[in-house]
């Protein structure tokens, strides 16, 4: 039974909730359908939208929306409240069988679990629709809803059956800091970047004139091409190379004498001392991909703020992913491009992420005994150093750098002939080096040596609480090539699950406490908060603690400090 406009005074502990909007950009379109529905009767509103509130935050009613981040940006940027018990049946689905390459869509979700068949082109009549909404309209809302509750008893008894039930809860906690990060955005900074753009274009020609030089006036390739079908060379000077295609980089580098199967960078730093072309080059890419980044056009005309399009399982191992994700830290002698992004008007920045969290978990995951011990020192490279080593060391020894750079690639199956040009010493210092690590740390590194057996029997990867990474590919791929997934996903995935329940923490200290702030960005190990200019100071310890809390929950056994500063600028 379908109920227009007529809003219940009560809801049952269970409903589907969905809307349809004129387009998807939150801050231009506008919503005209919103359908609720216990399974049997749905409720469709097409005017006075604030009614549903009251049901958003009613802890007492189970909420299920299909991809919450869409249907909540509309609605809590026209009504701000505070949702309670929202189940995003999307983001479960993705747990469930994460990197199985299954599709996720609603109508992909519900052939598979539901055998209901939706007709989504119809979804294309709201588009910029004004008027009435027509019997086909309605039929489809109806259809969008109904299924949600049915839908939501299949995914909890998954849940339950494979152990998931923490790692679902930390998702859809997840979820309302995840959608006021993207509706809070970024401030840009266009002066700046059109400085930077100046600043990228110019290096760029002074780098591809070095590298010309690195070639030699008389340098050439030969490169086969077809014209009409038929196949001929073509010789091209070393003026006209374009570097940035691989068709035309890698016979450069084989010409050079490289014997190179890539042009990516961890082949190139293999060979960067064989030719000074090879690390000019090096730089050159890194300059190149600067000049790519498109970030000032990503700007909202409505709200003047760019908003980035997070996606809160973005990757295998549970990270976010999002078009900000490949914005670096400060480097020497580089634009910051940190520098760009900026907080709300009349509020400051709080930077703050995780001190060394991926050895920390490696420690806690492995069970290492001495492992551990290092990483509950505030400096776990000083500690793995003095642990190698058995003598003291300081910031300032080398070998704590080796430590930094070897020990990770050492436990992730990393090999001497690889890992000694990124260390800078001899393959056979490095082979020595190796040793002396798995010596140290024995039971870390049979760890690692397990993980490929457990992926081969089980066919997934573990986090700390439990979040699971399949491997559909096993009998295709050959075992180098799952190795080092196997090793790197427990502790990554580890690392997504602090981050998540951290802003679950933080977030409850902003409501908690009436801070003027919100989040703004979430990379790898990092929160990035705006917060009033008079409450930063107040909000940054509170923030650490909770960051430092979510380790000890995930991890008790390993101390996981958290490092942050107050300011103007995103430059921690």
């Amino acid at each position: 039974m379908v109920y227009l406009n007529k809003w219940p005074t009560r809801f049952p502990k269970i409903v589907g909730l969905d809307i349809e909007t004129t387009g998807l950009d939150p801050f231009q379109d506008e919503i005209i359908a919103l359908g609720v529905s216990d399974g049997k009767n749905t409720v469709i509103l097409t005017e006075d939208y604030e009614r549903v509130v009251a049901l958003l935050e009613d802890e007492s009613t189970l909420k299920v929306i299909h991809n919450a981040l869409f249907d909540l940006s509309f609605l809590l940027y026209r009504y701000p409240c505070r949702p309670r018990a929202v189940w995003d049946s999307m983001l479960v689905e993705r747990v469930i069988f994460n990197g199985q390459q299954i599709g996720n869509a609603l109508d992909e979700v519900l052939a598979r679990r539901c055998h209901v068949l939706l007709d989504k082109t119809i979804r294309e009549q709201f588009i910029d629709h004004n008027g009435p909404l027509t019997d086909e309209m309605l039929a489809y809302i109806e259809q969008d809803v109904l299924h949600l509750p049915e839908l939501y008893a299949q995914q909890m008894q998954d849940v339950q059956e494979r152990g998931l039930g923490r790692i679902v809860g930390l998702e859809n906690g997840a979820l309302l800091p995840t959608v006021q990060m993207y509706l809070t955005g970024v401030g840009f900074d266009l002066e700046l970047w059109d400085q930077y753009r100046t600043q990228i274009e110019e290096t760029l020609d002074v780098l591809r004139q070095q590298m010309l030089v690195d070639l030699g006036p008389e340098f050439a390739i030969e490169v086969e091409r077809k014209k009409k079908g038929v196949p001929y060379v073509q010789t091209i000077p070393a003026d006209e190379i374009n570097f940035a295609a691989w068709q035309q980089l890698l016979p450069t580098l084989r010409k050079l004498g490289l014997k190179v199967q890539s042009t990516d960078r961890a082949t190139l730093e293999k060979y960067a001392e064989r030719h000074p072309f090879v690390q000019s080059l090096l730089d050159y890419k890194k300059w190149l991909k600067m000049s790519t980044w498109k970030w000032d056009e990503m700007i909202s005309p409505v709200t003047g703020r760019i908003h980035p399009d997070w996606n809160q399982i973005g990757t295998i191992t549970g990270r976010f992913s999002g078009n900000l994700q490949q914005v670096p830290r400060p480097q020497p002698n580089r634009p910051n491009m940190r520098a760009l992004f900026r907080p709300r008007p009349e509020h400051v920045i709080i930077a703050a992420d995780f001190s060394q969290q991926e050895p920390r978990l490696l420690a806690g995951i492995s069970q290492d005994r001495r492992m551990i011990d290092a990483a509950n020192e505030l400096d776990i490279y000083i500690a793995f150093a003095r642990a190698i080593w058995n003598e003291e060391i300081d910031k300032k020894d080398p070998r704590r750098q080796l430590t930094k750079t070897g020990v990770l690639a050492t436990m992730y199956g990393g090999q001497a002939d690889g890992l000694a040009p990124k260390m800078n010493i001899s393959v056979q210092e490095c082979q020595t080096f190796q040793d002396a690590v798995r010596r140290t740390f024995p039971v870390a590194y049979q760890w690692g040596n397990r993980q490929l057996r457990e992926v081969k029997a089980r066919g997934y990867t573990l986090t700390m609480w439990g979040r699971r990474s399949y491997f559909p590919d096993l009998r295709t791929k050959k075992d180098w090539q799952i190795a080092n997934d196997a090793r790197n996903y427990p502790i990554q995935g580890s690392g997504a699950d602090m981050l998540k329940l951290s802003m679950i923490k933080i977030r409850d200290i902003l409501e908690r406490h009436k801070f003027d702030a919100s989040f703004m960005i979430a990379l790898h190990d990092e929160i990035v908060l705006t917060v009033r200019a008079d409450q930063g100071e107040e909000l940054l310890p509170l923030v650490l603690k909770a960051m430092e809390e979510a380790g000890h929950d995930i991890c008790p056994d390993v101390f996981f400090p958290a490092e942050g500063k107050v300011g103007q600028l995103w430059d921690h």
